[in-house]
This record gives structure tokens, sequence and C-alpha cells, in this order.
């Protein structure tokens, strides 16, 4: 009590977004996350031994990934790695003929954005960043075909909104049946009462505590 402890933020912005739309839609889902390695290889090797993970939505799927195959290195472990409404599996039925409709369709619109939010992001969806994004949320599945046990002293939460209608709550629930903690334990599962995607993002948004 009365002791503090000085915790440093590093927000990293995944690759190829933010930049232009050209950009985004020549890019692979290897690109989105070369940022996250690189930031969290950098603060390994500059001595940082207490590394935590927050991400949400894709950046949530690349983290988790990341873990789960071992990419992050056993030098530091993450400690916490806190997903928000990640990206595991779809509401949308639709997602999962993106390999077929990119054939047929350049873009596609994305319609549940606020008028504010439709200042800041964008609104059609090359169908190329949807297929590695698809892409991305296979290889997942392919990672969980068996039961991994996370390296000490690892622990993850999934932080996930009801009513979101984006991201499914079967993506979590297939994390919480195959993934165990160093010691046995299930990840914590948090349900928020929310029908919103990435409840946690307020910035852009006409009303964003709740609904």
């Amino acid at each position: 009590a009365g002791k503090t402890q000085e915790v440093l933020v590093s927000n990293v912005l995944l690759g190829a977004h933010g930049r232009s739309i050209y950009e985004f839609e020549k890019s692979t889902w290897q690109d989105w996350g070369r940022p996250l390695l690189e930031e969290y290889r950098s603060l390994a090797a500059r001595g940082y031994t207490r590394l935590n993970l927050l991400g949400s939505s894709t950046g949530g799927t690349l983290i988790l990934y990341y873990l789960l195959s071992g990419e992050f290195g056993t030098s530091p472990v993450p400690e916490h790695v806190v997903l928000v409404d990640p990206f595991l599996a779809s509401v949308d039925k639709l997602f999962y003929l993106t390999p077929l409709a990119r054939l047929f369709i350049r873009n596609m619109p994305y319609l549940r954005f606020s008028r504010e939010e439709r200042k800041h992001w964008y609104v059609n969806r090359p169908a190329s960043t949807l297929l590695e994004l698809y892409k991305l949320v296979r290889i997942y599945k392919k990672l969980l075909s068996q039961k991994i046990l996370l390296k000490e002293p690892c622990r993850l939460c999934i932080y996930k909104s009801r009513g979101d209608k984006t991201a499914s709550g079967k993506g979590p629930e297939l994390a919480q049946k195959k993934i165990r903690e160093y010691d046995g334990h299930k990840p914590r599962p948090a349900t928020e009462e929310s029908g919103k995607h990435v409840f946690i993002r307020g910035q852009g948004r006409e009303k964003w505590s709740g609904e």
C-alpha cells in the first residue's frame, strides 16, 4: 500500500493500417503483424523482462497466433495477455466465402460504422484484405487442432462483447477448450454487456459506453 509502480506503454500500429487504402489492399496478414513482433523483440533486447500484451479485433488475433505459435519467444514470456473482442470467428457466415467472393468483388462495404466513425475508418474493405484475415483465422483454428499449454508465467484473458455483430463468441470458446495456462487452468473468460465490436474503443463514436 502506498507504493506505486511505473508502467510504460508502447502503442503499436499494425502494418499497412492507417496509411493508405492502396497499401492496405496489397498487404498480407504477416505485414500486419510484423510491427508487433518487432516491438516485442526490441523491448526484450533492451532488457525489459515483464512484458504484457493488450490487443483488440485483428490485433488480438495476431497476438494470440504469435503466442500459441511461439513467435514471441521464451525470453521473456509475456506475463499477461489480454484480448478484447479478438476476431477469431465471424458472425457473418459470408466471411467464409471470401476466397470465392473476392474473384468477383474487389471491395466489400462495412456498414456498421456510426456517422462520426466514417470520418476516420475505411468504409469499403478491399476483398484482398478480407482474404488475408480469412487465412489468419484458418491458421489459428489449425493451431488449436490439439491442446496447447502456455509457458509460465503467462496468463490469458479474453474479453468478449455479448452483442458483438462482427466477431463471434465461438472463437474464444474454442480457445477456452483447447488452451491451458502453465498450471492447468483455463484462460479466464469475461463477457461485457455491449453490442459493439471492440467495446473499449471510444474515439470517433457518438455513443460508446454500452449499446
